[in-house]
């Protein structure tokens, strides 16, 4: 029986020394990972990233024995005949993107985000990322119990991991720009000056119910492709209801959160009020304040009235970002508000030819919101 190793990495890693053995092709093990393994997972966070990873609170080998205990995450690593990780992954319970490193497990989310996922250098293009996902969706079902689905952002840094993501079943939905901060990935990437953009992937692991979406009519031919990829064709209708109804004259109620340390923000509408434009904008406000970079606006595409708001936010400068289902407010339009002066699309790197029409649209959406930020002034 190992014990949990006491070891605080105060530099992120520098006092973690890297240890790098030959590729042995014939015996890797995947396995749960060990309470006291937690500064080997440190280590290959190291010799994955450097001293860029996004969520530098799993640079503490601590944390991460701490969460896998409380059930948090649960760690799932891939080990050589060296007993060496040389690859990781978990499941959170998590439907915010960009926000692992905070979250629980909380009942009435039913997404899963499959995290922390990385390979060392030396052992990459061996099938260990698939194995790990076959391991997840397949093989060990209570790593999914009771989730509508899984959602993975990928970086388009390169497009390894859109790649991986696609050979494992998943379908794009999205595109979110600048959301991360620039990081290195060894032997694949150096560090750029730009943010990192993501490819929004979803997997369902259930039938959905047939419930009618309203997409907004602005939006409606991308969303229902979106919905076609994904193999899920939705009810949709055009909403009857009178605006001035009763329906929306109580209190909005929204929950935003800021993530300092990626520079990115979301804000969720769970009930429109007559006052939620004004919420919104407030909350966007502060977010813009703080220099936020990146802003993630959730909408209910199951509540009609997210039909008459989107056109609103989206004249404050929000802009079409993709679809995510299954959200515990039921599938969601996102909406991004990107605080940067310009942007160059020719750093992201798209594996697919579905992304690569949904980041065209993205686009033009864009520039279309950048015209109206300099209208309002």
């Amino acid at each position: 029986m190992c014990e949990v190793s006491n070891e605080i990495i105060s530099a992120k890693g520098k006092d973690i020394p890297i240890l790098l053995a030959k590729k042995d092709d014939d015996h890797i093990e995947i396995r749960y990972m060990k309470l006291c393994e937690a500064v080997d997972v440190v280590r290959l966070i190291y010799q994955c990233y450097g001293y860029t990873y996004f969520y530098e609170n799993f640079y503490y080998p601590e944390h991460i024995a701490e969460y896998n205990e409380r059930g948090v995450m649960r760690s799932l690593v891939a080990v050589n005949k060296n007993g060496e990780i040389i690859g990781h992954m978990t499941l959170f319970r998590n439907e915010i993107i960009g926000n692992i490193a905070r979250t629980g497990t909380k009942e009435e989310c039913k997404l899963g985000e499959p995290s922390m996922v990385m390979v060392r250098p030396d052992y990459r293009n061996m099938n260990i990322f698939s194995r790990m996902m076959n391991r997840v969706m397949k093989e060990d079902l209570s790593y999914t119990k009771n989730l509508s689905g899984l959602f993975s952002p990928p970086i388009s840094e390169h497009i390894y991991s859109q790649l991986a993501m696609y050979k494992c079943g998943f379908k794009d939905c999205g595109c979110l720009l600048g959301n991360y901060p620039p990081a290195e990935i060894k032997d694949i990437s150096n560090k750029q000056s730009q943010r990192i953009s993501l490819v929004l992937t979803y997997y369902s692991l259930q039938n959905r119910k047939n419930k009618i979406i309203y997409p907004p009519s602005q939006h409606r031919k991308m969303i229902l492709d979106i919905y076609g990829n994904l193999g899920a064709v939705p009810n949709w209708e055009e909403p009857q209801c009178h605006y001035d109804d009763q329906s929306y004259k109580e209190t909005s109620l929204i929950k935003a959160k800021i993530v300092p340390k990626l520079n990115n923000a979301s804000i969720k509408v769970s009930r429109y009020g007559a006052d939620i434009v004004e919420c919104v904008k407030k909350k966007m406000k502060e977010m813009l304040a703080k220099n936020t970079e990146a802003i993630l606006l959730y909408l209910s595409l199951n509540d009609p009235l997210t039909y008459k708001f989107a056109e609103q936010f989206e004249q404050m400068g929000f802009f079409f970002a993709g679809v995510l289902p299954a959200m515990s407010i039921g599938d969601a339009l996102i909406l991004q508000y990107l605080n940067a002066s310009n942007f160059d699309y020719n750093k992201v790197q798209i594996a697919s030819k579905n992304a690569k029409e949904i980041l065209d649209y993205v686009r033009k959406c864009e520039l279309k919101a950048r015209h109206m930020i300099r209208l309002v002034g």
